[in-house]
């Protein structure tokens, strides 16, 4: 019966200091997030599967939990700028972000997405969006 207890009062203990453990992790990436990331990327739309459309961006993670960003993507035929303004968070190593604005109406005010954060470095920050896709910023 002893021993029983010394288990679960173990199991206990480190589930509390795993928990501990996570909420510090995200409150490190919150810290290391804030500020200026820039993007540039290739990717391939349907309309034009033989031509990549080049994406270029830049976001403004803020101290008060909001991010500002705007993206240029260069298409075949033309040029199209959108911008974006919304609230950001982590939980469990995941970025979280909610639209507040974007310029297109592509997106309605409270569509979110969840990344996982696979690492921030002082110059680099690699995600893995929810469809498998590696994104990388580069800090200015």
């Amino acid at each position: 019966m002893k021993f029983l207890l010394r288990v679960v009062v173990l199991k206990v203990i480190l589930l509390f200091a795993f928990q501990i453990k996570a909420s510090d992790s995200d409150k490190l990436l919150e810290k290391k997030i804030i500020g200026v990331w820039l993007s540039n990327s290739e990717w391939t739309h349907p309309d034009y599967p033989n031509k990549p459309i080049v994406d270029q961006g830049k976001d403004d993670y803020g101290a008060d939990g909001v991010v500002r960003g705007f993206t240029i993507s260069q298409y075949p035929e033309s040029k199209r700028n959108w911008s974006y303004e919304s609230k950001w968070w982590i939980k469990d190593s995941y970025l979280y972000m909610e639209i507040i604005s974007e310029s297109l109406g592509l997106l309605k005010q409270g569509f979110q997405t969840r990344d996982k954060i696979l690492s921030i470095s002082d110059k680099k920050m690699v995600l893995l969006a929810e469809d498998g896709t590696r994104l990388v910023r580069y800090r200015k």
